[in-house]
């Protein structure tokens, strides 16, 4: 009588623990999911970008892209596409002192 007892308790256990064993599967399967889609580049990014600009490194990093990008939209108005060497060297000078305007 108390075999058939333990052995019933013993399956209930693993009944359980098998329940408990999917549900944990369930789990793992889903935080990979979430876990992947974090981690693709786009993702990283947009979530860089919203830590970034409340930091000093942010700030930094944004005055830089300004700076780069008003320095080139400005060379291609004033110098265009370079097709010969002396607008070559015009362009790395007007570079050059724009570049050491900006600290």
């Amino acid at each position: 009588m108390k075999t058939v007892e333990l052995r019933i308790a013993l399956k209930e256990r693993i009944e359980l623990l098998e329940s408990k064993q999917t549900q944990e599967l369930e789990a793992l399967k889903q935080q990979f999911v979430i876990t992947e889609e974090s981690l693709k580049p786009y993702n990283l990014v947009k979530s860089t970008l919203k830590e970034v600009p409340f930091s000093t490194i942010g700030k930094e990093i944004l005055n830089g892209v300004i700076g780069l990008s008003t320095s080139y939209i400005a060379q291609k108005k004033v110098f265009g596409v370079p097709l010969y060497p002396l607008q070559n060297m015009l362009k790395s000078a007007f570079q050059f002192s724009t570049n050491k305007r900006n600290p």
